[in-house]
């Protein structure tokens, strides 16, 4: 079969709902909110350190960070739902404005031990509030494509080949901890 052949294959209409069937068997929102979760804090960290390193905020690591987060979901948590996207688009969020915070704070600290102390003391919760609400509109532009790279790419998507696969043996035949 010629590639061209494979790409115009179809589905009928029980494989679609047999393999919407053992695709969701296989969801795994834990595991997705974890991992994507994990990804928003370790973007946060990254974009932190490239603040201090550079003394510049460049938002389209912002854009990075959502991927970032949409893939890790993706990966792990295997949804075909948009609740998965969902899911992926607001730990971005949440991930980006930590890394925001995270970066004045590493910025106004004198070393690496002193940022929990401008963290939760110099800071608080109202110094948060306060760095969040300076964004410029163009900040809010990269949060908004940071959301947006995590919700498309937080939905798993299989190929024609993966999906017979799935279909000839009925699971993912990977481990169950990836399922």
């Amino acid at each position: 079969m010629t590639a061209e052949q494979h790409g115009s294959e179809r589905l009928s209409q029980s494989e679609a709902e047999r393999l919407r069937e053992i695709l969701q068997s296989q969801e795994n929102t834990t595991a997705g909110f974890v991992a994507g979760a994990l990804a928003a804090v370790i973007g946060a960290v990254a974009w932190a350190i490239l603040v201090v390193v550079t003394e510049l905020q460049i938002g389209i690591v912002a854009i990075g960070i959502g991927a970032l987060v949409g893939f890790a979901v993706a990966r792990f948590g295997k949804g075909i739902d948009k609740s998965f996207g969902i899911m992926a688009g607001v730990l971005a969020l949440l991930g980006v404005a930590f890394g925001n915070v995270l970066g004045v704070a590493a910025f106004a600290a004198d070393g690496i031990a002193e940022i929990p102390n401008v963290l939760f003391d110099r800071l608080g919760p109202g110094g948060w509030v306060e760095v969040l609400t300076a964004l410029q509109p163009l900040d809010f532009l990269f949060y908004g494509f940071a959301a947006y790279y995590a919700f498309q790419s937080a939905q798993r998507r299989v190929g024609m080949v993966e999906a017979r696969q799935l279909l000839a043996d009925g699971s993912s035949g990977g481990s169950p901890l990836m399922r």
